[in-house]
């Protein structure tokens, strides 16, 4: 995929994050509620980036890890990290 596009769906993404609803259950492990509040996914940002969401799991594919300098983050990766500041 070419830059241009890659930044478009980011920036996609970030704009959805603000319906996110997360719920931190450590300092950096998180867990991703759906509109009832139960658990639909989870994740944390440290030691190493990590959502069980299709698009973490997709996106982080053999081929995006050699050609970018990070890992992909999906919109929940986002949202944990603007809410922890990093």
């Amino acid at each position: 995929m070419d830059m241009g596009k890659e930044m478009l769906f980011e920036e996609a993404r970030r704009m959805r994050i603000d319906d996110v609803k997360i719920q931190f259950v450590s300092p950096t492990c998180f867990n991703i509620l759906d509109d009832d509040g139960s658990v639909k996914y989870i994740g944390c940002v440290e030691p190493e980036l990590d959502c069980t969401c299709m698009s973490f799991i997709q996106g982080n594919k053999e081929r995006y890890m050699i050609s970018h300098s990070k890992m992909f983050e999906c919109k929940h990766i986002m949202k944990a990290k603007e809410v922890l500041g990093k």
